[in-house]
């Protein structure tokens, strides 16, 4: 009888537990409904508000503009009627063009910059961050849950022992919103700012228009002595074509104020479901942690019974010599092996000396082509493809940093995407004669003092730490712009290794009302530091240099080829149907974006390979065969791991390597030694770096074998 007693107790606890899972998924659902609700009440509050004010302020500005200018042919048409005197004429066109060019230099265009420059649409995206951060900290931090899959299948039968899933709604809510959303939303207010650009250059080809024809008028009855029946005909025309062209700017503007209302009601819309699948996918994750967790506690367990019992034999046993422990990372110790490992390889993955790639190329590609398609980063923007959008960040970043409003900037993009050309593109048109000092820090740097040091030679200053150095740039007020590239090198993966860092980051926000920061940083390393430091939060302007569409990838090579006064023609596969040239192209530039994944680097290395010779003033393009690179999905999760370390740092010296998987310095440099002849690497002075061919297909191999997101 108490056994039946206590089966029934544990069915009765089964089934209240389920019960407590059902009504918290039904709860949850309930939650995100909510949430999606008061999302919507704080876009509407923020985004769409401040955009549909833009939207009445841009039409006042139109409405006022053309009104005048119609009046300005009204008047022309009067003259062109009129009796009176020559002069008595030219003077009161005369009047007007000075009246209407006034009305737009000094009304017009100072209130499109007043709302430019409005903290409304600048700080948009703050406040938006704000709301959201306030969102998340008002909705439920977890719900135990239980799904339909895990209930039993059949009427009768008992659900079997299992604890409920544990929904983190919180955590994942304050991701998606402060992340994901905040991420996709990001570019919002420059879509405004886009407006009132818009309009402004409207302006400017009618201040121009209007000018011109007005003034002609004018010159022309004072000093030619035609008739104003001649000359105002030609002047509507002109100014009637000047006001149609503003009206196609204005079109333009009301597009991109429909575009951002519909981009934003898309986002937010169907939210509920969406944030339900996240926490459902988080729960998952949380439960496989768990279970991992368990199973390495209980392997832990065993394992140190296991010494135990190995300890108590060991006592029993006659004392033997002492060998030296090996560490739990160690690889094949001698580097006769691993030369003997390699080679080995090389013959069975059909390794074919990645190291002599770049050499080929001077035998089928002219010297000049070969410079104006070099992959060293750009100088001059005229090549620059797919960055508009950043160079607009970084001049809006200047603009705020005037108005001495925190403003830093960081450039994220992995190796080959082109940050240090936008940099240097941005130099030549957004930050010209601005006072600015540029460093690339071009190895590790763990120590505060020595990391003062370059700072106070770029700073041209004196400071003991940085500390003592930010008090002095407050006492200095002097402002200036500072260009620091490879951010992550002053982080290390091993103990301690973040101090300076954090230091430099607070620095950063101490500063920034003095010193405009624009940071590069590789992407690996960002989405490591952000995940555990949250770095994102020290800049208020974030630029990726991802990867280039198939468009923008085909634009940047062909600019490139246009100016080296070359035809083009491309060949069919050998054994291939005959196609025409426009369909070979095509073809061509879509296995170029696949291949390079749309990095610049690897597209131009492609590209390169691809020409198959010149005859006369004709350029030759084969049909692209990408590496054969099998050798990269053979290669052992420790070197796989090594690689990610290396691509995650930028790249490692051989002291930064040991420190970071704790072996003797002299077995870390076999083993990046191993990884260079291999030709995955490349020694950049005392740096190991990722072999940039290879980079893209590195990356992805890593990726597919879950080292990186």
């Amino acid at each position: 009888m108490d056994r039946r007693r206590r089966s029934v107790r544990e069915r009765l606890k089964l089934w209240g537990r389920y019960q407590v899972g059902f009504i918290g998924s039904y709860t949850m659902g309930l939650e995100m409904v909510r949430l999606q609700n008061q999302l919507r009440h704080a876009v509407d509050e923020t985004v769409l508000k401040v955009n549909s004010r833009l939207c009445r302020q841009l039409e006042e500005q139109y409405q006022k503009v053309r009104e005048k200018v119609e009046a300005a042919a009204g008047l022309l048409r009067e003259a062109r009627d009129s009796d009176a005197a020559i002069e008595e004429v030219r003077g009161g066109i005369e009047k007007e063009r000075t009246r209407l060019l006034e009305f737009l230099t000094q009304e017009v265009q100072e209130n499109l910059r007043s709302i430019e420059g409005s903290a409304e649409i600048n700080q948009l995206i703050d406040l938006l961050m704000e709301r959201f951060r306030k969102l998340a900290d008002g909705t439920v931090e977890s719900f135990q849950i239980v799904e339909e899959e895990d209930l039993p299948g059949r009427e009768g039968e008992v659900p079997e022992e299992g604890e409920l899933k544990i929904a983190p709604v919180r955590a994942v809510v304050r991701a998606y919103l402060e992340g994901g959303l905040t991420h996709r939303l990001g570019d919002v207010n420059g879509i405004m700012l886009g407006q009132v650009r818009e309009l402004e250059t409207g302006i400017e080809e009618l201040l121009q228009s209007a000018g011109f024809s007005l003034g002609n008028v004018v010159v022309e009855l004072r000093e030619v002595g035609k008739s104003p029946t001649d000359l105002v005909p030609v002047a509507l025309s002109r100014l009637q074509r000047a006001l149609e062209g503003f009206q196609g700017h204005y079109q333009k503007v009301l597009e991109g104020n429909k575009e951002t209302e519909e981009r934003v009601v898309k986002e937010v819309a169907d939210t509920a479901r969406l944030l339900r699948q996240l926490v459902l996918e988080e729960t998952v994750r949380e439960m496989r942690r768990k279970i991992e967790n368990r199973k390495e506690g209980a392997v832990r367990r065993r394992l140190r019974g296991l010494r135990q019992t190995d300890l108590s034999r060991e006592r029993r046993r006659p004392a033997e010599k002492e060998k030296p422990s090996e560490p739990i990372e160690s690889l094949p110790q001698r580097e006769e092996e691993i030369a003997e490992g390699e080679a080995g390889r090389a013959e069975a993955l059909d390794y074919e000396g990645i190291l002599d790639l770049e050499g080929e190329l001077s035998q089928r590609v002219p010297f000049a082509y070969r410079r104006l398609f070099r992959t060293t980063p750009l100088e001059v923007s005229e090549f620059l493809a797919g960055r508009s959008g950043a160079l607009g960040t970084i001049e809006t970043a200047c603009r705020r940093w005037r108005q001495e409003r925190f403003s830093s900037v960081v450039i994220i993009g992995e190796q080959g995407s082109g940050k240090t050309s936008l940099i240097n593109c941005a130099m030549e048109q957004k930050l010209k004669g601005l006072p600015l000092v540029r460093h690339r820090i071009d190895k590790g740097v763990l120590n505060e003092g020595t990391f003062v040091q370059l700072l106070n030679g770029l700073l041209d200053m004196q400071g003991t730490d940085l500390a003592d150095l930010e008090r002095k740039i407050a006492d200095s007020h002097e402002r200036r712009i500072v260009l620091l590239e490879d951010l992550h090198r002053l982080h290390l993966r091993a103990l301690g290794g973040l101090g300076l860092l954090k230091r430099f980051l607070e620095f950063i926000d101490a500063t920034g009302g003095n010193i405009l920061w624009l940071i590069s940083i590789e992407q690996a390393a960002w989405q490591y530091l952000d995940h555990i430091q949250k770095v994102s939060r020290h800049f208020a302007f974030r630029i990726e240099t991802g990867h280039l569409s198939r468009q923008e990838l085909e634009g940047a090579i062909m600019a490139r080829h246009r100016a080296t006064g070359y035809r083009l023609g491309f060949t069919p596969a050998e054994g291939g149907r005959e196609e025409g040239q426009e369909s070979l192209r095509r073809a061509f530039f879509d296995r170029l974006n696949r291949a390079s994944g749309g990095n610049v680097f690897s597209a131009i290395f492609y590209w390169l390979r691809s020409v198959e010779g010149v005859e006369g003033d004709l350029l030759k393009i084969k049909p692209l065969e990408e590496l054969r690179l099998e050798f990269l999905q053979a290669l052992p999760l420790n070197e796989l791991v090594y690689l990610a370390m290396i691509v995650q740092h930028g790249g490692l010296t051989a002291e930064d390597f040991t420190a970071i998987f704790r072996i003797p310095q002299g077995e870390g440099r076999t083993r990046l030694t191993h990884l260079e002849r291999l030709g995955v690497l490349k020694r950049e002075g005392e740096i190991y770096v990722i072999n940039q061919i290879l980079y893209h297909p590195i990356v992805t191999q890593l990726q597919k074998r879950n080292l990186f997101k």
